[in-house]
């Protein structure tokens, strides 16, 4: 997938400050592509930095396409842009594809930084045995932020997403501002090489499923695999990260590739296969995104979500393709109807919701989780 051509538009917005007697006053400029305008003459931008902004007509005073093309931030550009979210005392590393803004231990950095090169490097990879998939490689540098403590990760969380509770979370990737955030597990700590820092991080696979996890979420949204702010299914996004997350004690990064039985999710899964269906419905998790908003029923569909992808990469690769495809070309901004997604998957698929049942039913039956 080769990314369209777009002009640099420059767009005047109007602040929330009243400009007073000054029409100048509160004016702000921004810099980016115009993803969708609606009717009413509303703009889906994307700047730069790759942060999305919603600008309402009354919030636009004026737009100018310029004389040159959109492009992302180099790297460059893209870690003093950081550093200004951040702060001077941050450091800045750069990778082959991520630059890597941290004030956290510059082992872990590192560390963190070899690990999403494998992840980025396994993902294409994965994508690339496909006979209809086509991927691109980003467009620009992938951004990253690493909080050195917990108080600092959830106050940097609450200013990007206030409406989220971030508690207990090692990391997120944030779909608006295109950031993976991850905090430091080991505030304070000092290592005098790499094999300390693995040996702690052996402890914490949490910390290294998380980072997976995260990096496949930004690298969907900017490979061509998925659009930002389309109606995409959660069960989706959730099940192809969790498919790629589980580590791997003994390879060097403590993570080698994606395919593992999920421990975590493994004996929620199983119970597919001892009650002779699904704990939710398959049919309400492919219409709606309504267990992934309840605690109750939130753990289940996580594990029922990696289930499904796992089994629909085992046994349907192509249609699982074709399903890719069709919610790869859904546009920013547009709803799905529960029907809608509904007919999209089983015309993909092309079996019944019965059909993947049974299936799945077998399928879950022979998942073990591997001895590490």
């Amino acid at each position: 997938m080769t990314p369209e051509v777009d002009p640099l538009w420059q767009i005047t917005i109007r602040g929330s400050d009243p400009p007073d007697s000054d029409p100048e006053k509160g004016l702000k400029q921004k810099l980016g592509r115009i993803i969708t305008e609606a009717r009413d003459g509303g703009i889906l931008l994307e700047e730069r930095s790759g942060q999305l902004q919603t600008l309402k007509p009354a919030d636009i005073e004026n737009k100018v396409a310029l004389d040159q093309k959109f492009s992302r931030f180099s790297f460059e550009e893209m870690g003093r842009y950081l550093q200004d979210q951040t702060g001077s005392q941050f450091t800045i590393l750069s990778t082959d594809h991520y630059v890597i803004c941290s004030a956290g231990n510059a082992e872990y950095s590192r560390f963190a930084g070899g690990l999403l090169e494998k992840v980025y490097s396994e993902f294409h990879s994965f994508f690339a045995e496909s006979a209809a998939i086509r991927l691109r490689q980003s467009e620009g540098p992938l951004p990253v932020i690493i909080l050195s403590n917990e108080k600092d990760f959830q106050e940097f969380a609450s200013r990007q997403h206030p409406e989220v509770n971030f508690e207990d979370t090692p990391g997120y990737y944030s779909v608006r501002e295109n950031i993976i955030l991850l905090r430091d597990p080991f505030p304070g700590s000092e290592f005098r090489t790499s094999s300390e820092l693995r040996r702690q991080m052996a402890r914490i696979p949490r910390q290294i499923s998380t980072i997976v996890h995260e990096a496949v979420h930004q690298l969907a949204f900017n490979s061509g695999l998925q659009t930002r702010m389309a109606d995409n299914p959660v069960w989706l996004s959730e099940g192809l990260a969790l498919w790629f997350e589980p580590p791997a004690a003994k390879s060097p990064l403590l993570w080698s590739k994606p395919g593992q039985v999920n421990a975590v999710l493994q004996p929620a899964f199983a119970k597919f296969e001892r009650n002779r269906k699904a704990t939710i419905p398959l049919a309400d998790l492919l219409q709606n995104d309504q267990a992934f908003l309840d605690p109750a029923t939130m753990p289940v569909a996580y594990a029922e979500s990696w289930g499904l992808v796992s089994w629909l990469i085992r046994h349907e690769r192509q249609g699982f393709d074709r399903f890719l495809l069709s919610v790869g070309s859904r546009k920013p901004l547009i709803q799905i109807s529960p029907e809608e997604r509904l007919l999209e998957f089983e015309q993909s698929i092309q079996k019944s919701l019965n059909e993947i049942e049974r299936s799945m039913i077998s399928y879950a039956a022979k998942l073990r989780i591997p001895r590490q």
